[in-house]
């Protein structure tokens, strides 16, 4: 008899805790153009610049899954077709440029001078979201 496994990178439990950011797409060294992830900002912060196209930027929800794993899951409703073809191709997500998270995640996540990886990362397709989780280096 076979047994379906579930990935250990994706969140397991209701109780993991949670928070609410801005993510901008695109590469931090191209100033916000092409894939990846160039910002991660505080929930509707000042902090992202407005001029971006509405779909750059995307309301997410973030979480520590493993010390070395944050979950990233992305409102579909967010997101134009367009940009998901782009940042999402073939259920892949890549990260091309190493980004070192913020200050303010440090609280919640106990995540002092951590950075994303760069990678390729699977995608999990959601009828309300997009997961993806991408390993993280502590410093």
């Amino acid at each position: 008899m076979k047994t379906l496994h579930k990935s250990s990178y994706f969140p397991q439990k209701k109780e993991e805790k949670e928070v609410r950011a801005d993510v901008v797409f695109g590469s931090p060294t191209k100033r916000c153009i092409g894939i990846g992830i160039c910002q991660v900002n505080p929930y509707r912060s000042e902090a992202v610049n407005r001029n971006l196209p509405c779909c750059q930027r995307v309301e997410t929800r973030l979480q520590l899954t493993h010390p070395d794993r944050l979950h990233f899951s992305f409102s579909r409703k967010k997101i134009c077709k367009k940009m998901i073809a782009q940042q999402f191709a073939y259920s892949k997500f890549r990260i091309t440029d190493s980004l070192i998270l913020p200050n303010w995640l440090e609280e919640p996540f106990d995540l002092q001078g951590a950075q994303l990886v760069p990678g390729t990362y699977p995608v999990v397709f959601g009828e309300e979201s997009i997961r993806v989780s991408i390993k993280i280096k502590r410093s």
